[in-house]
C-alpha cells in the first residue's frame, strides 16, 4: 500500500539536523583536542606537529617530498604561521627564488589574491582597507630572508 505524502512528511528524521549547541560543544572539544606541543614551536600543521612534536630548539627538521608537491608553498605557509600569526623569528634561505618572488608567493598565500591583483588597480576599497592591516601584520613580522644563491651549508649554519 503506498504512504500519501502527508504521511511522509509527518514521519520526518530531525536527527540529521545539529543544534547550534551541539556544533559550538563540537567546535570546543576539536579546539581543545589540539595538539599540545611542549617546548616546541608550532608549524600550524596539525598532522605535522603530531609527527615532530612542535619544531625543537637545537633540532634540525627535514621534509622531504617529491617536485613538484608543494614544497615552497608548504614552507612558506609554516614561515607564515610561525612568524605572522605566533610572532616567532624565522630565516628563510632560499637559492631558488630571489626575495621578491618569496615575498609575493607569502602575500598571495596570506591574501588568497594573485600578486597582479594586489598590484592592480581592481581592488575594491572594503578589501583595499583589510589588505593594509594584513600588509601591516606582514610588515611586522620578524621573516629574514637570504637569496643568496652561492651560500654554502656552513655558511647557512653561521647565519
Amino acid at each position: 500500500m503506498a504512504e500519501n505524502t502527508l504521511d511522509i512528511t509527518e514521519q520526518s528524521v530531525v536527527s540529521d539536523f545539529l543544534t547550534i549547541g551541539q556544533v559550538l560543544n563540537q567546535t570546543l572539544q576539536t579546539k581543545n583536542n589540539e595538539i599540545q606541543i611542549e617546548n616546541g614551536v608550532a608549524s600550524g600543521f596539525s598532522i605535522l606537529d603530531e609527527k615532530i612534536s612542535g619544531f625543537q630548539n637545537g633540532k634540525l627538521t627535514t621534509i622531504l617530498v617529491r617536485p613538484g608537491m608543494g614544497k615552497t608553498s608548504m614552507l612558506l605557509s609554516i614561515a607564515s604561521n610561525m612568524a605572522i600569526k605566533d610572532d616567532y623569528s624565522v630565516a628563510i634561505f632560499s637559492a631558488e627564488r630571489n626575495a621578491e618572488k618569496i615575498l609575493s608567493r607569502i602575500l598571495e598565500s596570506e591574501t588568497g589574491m594573485s600578486i597582479n591583483k594586489l598590484t592592480s588597480e581592481k581592488i575594491k576599497t572594503r578589501e583595499k582597507e583589510q589588505l593594509q592591516m594584513l600588509y601591516s601584520s606582514i610588515q611586522k613580522a620578524k621573516i629574514y630572508i637570504n637569496d643568496d644563491a652561492k651560500m654554502s651549508h656552513f655558511d647557512i649554519y653561521q647565519k
